[in-house]
């Protein structure tokens, strides 16, 4: 009897460190990595700078704050690669303090790999979540009286498929030969 006892605690406790280990990041707000999207009917918004298209979606489980949301997909296979969600702030301040919250509620759930950087005067606070290939990225940015806080869940290696299917041919500008001259005016 003393036995069972003893293994019933020890798978209690087992399971409870278990559920405390950070997860892996596989999407936000109700949508997946490499989930499939048909964008047909979809807002289309401008190509992201992988090269896949994003569209404005409404999330299954949207976070307060943040009202706009939008997945990138890769153009071909219309895979989820980027799911992004925005709000908008009167103050810096006001967007620091959302930030630190979604730190603390993204420490509970993933591993930290970058913490609230730069949150000094006239900067622009950071922090970072997941390991490579998938992470999370949560930064305030803006003008005088528009703060923004972007939130960004991306992987890597589907954003790698994205660049593939928007160019297949690998094409791009040819590197002059060692030597040539360039034109370096524009620059």
């Amino acid at each position: 009897m003393m036995k069972m006892i003893v293994a019933g605690i020890l798978l209690i406790v087992g399971a409870a460190v278990v559920a405390a280990e950070p997860g892996e990041v596989t999407g936000a707000f109700g949508f997946e990595f490499g989930q499939v999207i048909d964008p047909t009917g979809l807002k289309a918004l401008d190509d992201d700078e992988e090269g896949g298209p994003s569209y404005a979606v409404v999330p299954e489980n949207p976070y307060g704050p943040l009202t706009e949301y939008a997945v990138a997909i890769t153009p071909s296979t219309h895979r989820v690669y980027r799911v992004t969600a925005r709000g908008g702030f009167s103050s810096m301040q006001r967007c620091r303090d959302e930030l630190v919250l979604l730190e603390r509620a993204l420490e509970r759930k993933y591993v930290k790999t970058g913490g609230s950087k730069a949150f000094g005067f006239n900067s622009h606070p950071v922090i970072t979540f997941g390991q490579s290939p998938r992470k999370i990225r949560g930064k305030c940015t803006g003008k005088i009286l528009d703060k923004t806080l972007t939130l960004n869940y991306f992987d890597e290696d589907l954003a790698r498929a994205a660049r593939a299917e928007a160019n297949p041919t690998g094409g791009g500008a040819a590197a002059p030969n060692e030597g040539e001259a360039r034109d370096e005016a524009g620059l």
